[in-house]
């Protein structure tokens, strides 16, 4: 794997697509206001947003054994909210518009099957890509990729779901609200992440193998092909086949869900193995309680601990495990990118070191002497 790019890279791609999210969510809103008036924008905004805590923290959750960098997870999701959005719109519009001077019939339904998911996808990719080119150091495994797909797929949900309930509102009335509400907010959230997290399996392994976009151009093409068979499904329960829809979603979508969760497992499986690995002189040296050396570990494992000291009020313990399990994950992803080929900094390295010997202190660690490593 190359070396990593010059730091300034990464910057600027974080910069620039957070610079067209925050930019485009305006306009979002914006164009919701003008079509419906404030009102109906303020409700639609409040409804999409209402949920979007509870997906995004489940997302950001599984990643807990080494936290991808917030920046990084603020850029895909304003990406995935504003620019991507905004591309979307216009090129599915521009469609439309051209579909009717042609006098296209069923435009609406050829569109939503073979257009809007290649554009879609490709506008949510853009972010991907931007990590794939200049990011690359922060992508360790599949669940990397999965984590910043769910959030560039989180956002763009959540802009399309301002557009669709500030339409229904002004046009359907409360019922038909509430049932959009119910379908979009409860029953089909992940749809968009589940999408891209094709895509972003795909930056993993092109990341992982160093031959070039290959595997991150097929998760692409997986997205658009998932995308297509969701608005499939979508446009035939609407034409009044809802028996062939939700055949569709039992037989596809659950279990592509299930196995989506598997391959989280199996990545968490990985990392833990691969911590024990890279960590294994620090935790035969530092003398910690087991419980402590499980929790570093296992995710189930640190609810459990961090569950018994929010009961008992143990609050700066739990802080100093966080510090703890976030410098030991860090140190073990810096051993692993050495491995892999990109730039070591020894002097971080020790620091990272120095800090999980420190922060074991207060865990019940009973090292006496610190030695730097060799």
């Amino acid at each position: 794997m190359p070396a990593p790019r010059r730091r300034y890279h990464a910057w600027f791609a974080v910069t620039a697509l957070l610079a067209c999210g925050f930019s485009g969510t305006a306009v979002v809103a914006l164009a919701v206001a003008l079509a419906y008036g404030g009102w109906t924008a303020a409700l639609a905004v409040a409804a999409a947003v209402l949920p979007l805590p509870v997906y995004a923290g489940l997302a950001i959750w599984i990643d807990r054994i080494e936290p991808e960098p917030p920046r990084l997870l603020a850029a895909t999701f304003a990406w995935g909210a504003s620019g991507a959005v905004l591309l979307s719109w216009g090129a599915n519009e521009a469609a439309s518009h051209a579909a009717v001077l042609l006098r296209w019939p069923s435009h609406h339904a050829w569109i939503a099957v073979a257009f809007a998911p290649v554009v879609e996808e490709c506008a949510k990719a853009v972010a991907l890509f931007a990590l794939y080119r200049w990011c690359a150091r922060e992508v360790d495994d599949v669940l990397d990729g999965i984590v910043y797909a769910s959030m560039v797929g989180l956002g763009f949900g959540c802009s399309e779901n301002v557009l669709y309930y500030g339409s229904v509102w002004a046009q359907g009335g409360e019922g038909e609200f509430a049932a959009t509400l119910l379908a979009r907010g409860l029953f089909s959230p992940y749809g968009h992440p589940l999408f891209t997290a094709a895509t972003g399996i795909g930056l993993a392994r092109a990341l992982r193998r160093g031959k070039g976009p290959g595997p991150l151009l097929a998760g692409l093409g997986a997205a658009i092909g998932l995308h297509a068979s969701w608005n499939l499904a979508c446009v035939a329960g609407s034409a009044g086949a809802a028996g062939f829809a939700g055949l569709v979603y039992l037989l596809l979508w659950v279990p592509l869900f299930v196995v989506l969760l598997g391959l989280v497992a199996a990545s968490l499986a990985r990392e833990e193995l691969m911590m024990r690995r890279m960590l294994a002189r620090e935790i035969s040296s530092l003398g910690l309680p087991s419980r402590e050396i499980d929790a570093l570990f296992r995710l189930r494992s640190r609810a459990r601990l961090a569950a018994r000291d929010l009961s008992r009020g143990w609050f700066k313990r739990l802080a100093d495990r966080r510090r703890f399990h976030r410098a030991a994950g860090a140190l073990a992803f810096s051993r692993l990118r050495a491995e892999r080929g990109f730039a070591r900094n020894p002097e971080e390295e020790e620091e990272l070191r120095w800090e999980v010997f420190e922060t074991a202190r207060a865990l019940g660690a009973r090292w006496r002497r610190y030695r730097r490593a060799t």
